[in-house]
């Protein structure tokens, strides 16, 4: 991580990293029945200026690229390569006894491989929120946020037993950007140096991905199909 000086007092942010992990799933008898590896590299330049009329925040760009290798007789997913490459924008401006923030970040995906048919989409995510105080130690506090999300390698292309979890899954190489809007709001308590909160929110998403027994049997498991459908959910937190 390095921080410059720039212009005007904002503070340029350069962070680079690198992480190369592996684990083993065992069979019944100890022996190694799938080694994961995975090796990622990432670059992330932030810019953050300083207050100017109250409004402060960060723009930035990131990228990404992670390998992932599955060597094995039950591997259940195939080699495969993921790039993204993004942009994000966050700005917060304060008043006298309220604040409004504002999120945006874009980013493209690329996800390949040998013999894989390929996903290459974009996903943009936004959000506004912000925070009135009631009192000295109680805030109302809200939130929108709309939210796209890229398949994983995994829900695109498995096709095998997953020993962790003891099923048979299934990818699906045509899945799409899950997309959502959600919607939460709030109070915030400070009091005798603690700090808490209880919300209530409600999502709503078109493409949602998740894992659906089938109800057939493979290798003596379940199966299990990534796939998408709209859902619904809203609670307390």
């Amino acid at each position: 991580n390095v921080d410059l000086a720039a212009f005007g007092g904002s503070t340029l942010r350069l962070r680079g990293a690198a992480n190369d992990y592996e684990h083993a799933e065992l069979e019944p008898s100890g022996e190694v029945g799938t080694l994961y590896k995975v090796d990622g590299r990432e670059l992330r330049a932030a810019l953050d200026h300083g207050r100017r009329d109250g409004l402060y925040g960060t723009v930035g760009l990131q990228w990404q690229e992670v390998d992932l290798v599955a060597d094995g007789e039950e591997a259940f997913i195939p080699d495969s390569r993921t790039r993204t490459f993004g942009a994000f924008l966050f700005q917060k401006r304060d008043f006298a006894s309220a604040s409004v923030e504002f999120g945006l970040r874009w980013d493209r995906q690329e996800v390949d491989g040998t013999g894989l048919a390929g996903y290459d989409d974009d996903s943009l995510n936004a959000s506004l929120g912000g925070l009135w105080q009631l009192g000295q130690s109680i805030a109302l506090v809200g939130q929108v946020v709309r939210s796209e999300r890229h398949p994983s390698s995994t829900e695109l292309y498995a096709d095998g037993p997953h020993a962790a979890t003891r099923q048979f899954e299934v990818g699906d190489a045509g899945l799409g950007t899950e997309r959502g809007m959600t919607g939460d709001i709030g109070l915030r308590v400070e009091a005798a140096g603690a700090t808490g909160e209880i919300r209530a929110f409600a999502s709503r998403y078109d493409g949602y991905i998740f894992l659906s027994p089938t109800g057939a049997e493979e290798d003596g498991l379940p199966v299990y199909q990534f796939l998408q459908r709209d859902a619904r959910f809203w609670g307390l937190e």
